[in-house]
């Protein structure tokens, strides 16, 4: 069967679809490097603080800079980043260190300031204003236990994930539209 028996079920929808398809994704893979990059990030402290959530950075890395934040600490809503202890807001990836001195500071919900510091022992770390009130380090900040920071994927990945099963949908359908067009 030509071309034309392809078309005939659905007229000339398909072309037009794969040009849409194609400009999208031009698009989106010229955006992205200007896009903001995330990151996953999950941690315990042997001081029992517990956090999860979400960085966005700039994309140049190894040195990267954290430009927002959104998760949960110790049960409270992460409000977004501070200037607490002088953070200078750097994430280093790969690490460890993830963090240098400055470190990256945030504020909760509940009204506590948070720096995920790299302490001169070379451990990652976490003060708070509770602790530490000024963020100068003394008392020693508490060593994460645990840490883990992972990228996310990029929109252009997520899109073309989204267009790769856009495109079998198509294809089904089509290979069904032509049995009932053959029947």
């Amino acid at each position: 069967m030509g071309k034309a028996g392809v078309f005939r079920g659905i007229g000339m929808k398909l072309p037009t679809l794969l040009v849409g398809i194609a400009s999208a994704l031009a698009l989106t893979l010229a955006a992205s490097a200007a896009e903001a990059k995330s990151w996953s990030f999950s941690f315990a402290s042997n001081g029992g603080d517990i956090g999860s959530g979400i960085f966005t950075t700039t994309n140049a890395g190894p040195t990267y800079t954290v430009t927002g934040i959104a998760g949960v600490i110790d049960s409270s809503a992460i409000l977004g980043l501070s200037s607490y202890a002088a953070a200078d807001q750097l994430l280093f990836m790969p690490g460890p260190p993830n963090f240098d001195v400055g470190g990256i500071s945030f504020t909760a919900l509940d009204g506590i300031s948070y720096n995920l510091t790299d302490f001169p022992d070379g451990s990652n770390r976490i003060t708070n204003t509770v602790i530490d009130p000024p963020g100068v380090g003394t008392p020693t900040p508490f060593q994460l236990t645990s840490l883990s920071i992972t990228a996310l994927p990029e929109s252009a990945t997520w899109l073309m994930m989204v267009m790769g099963v856009a495109a079998i949908g198509a294809g089904l359908r089509i290979g069904r539209e032509r049995q009932l067009a053959d029947a």
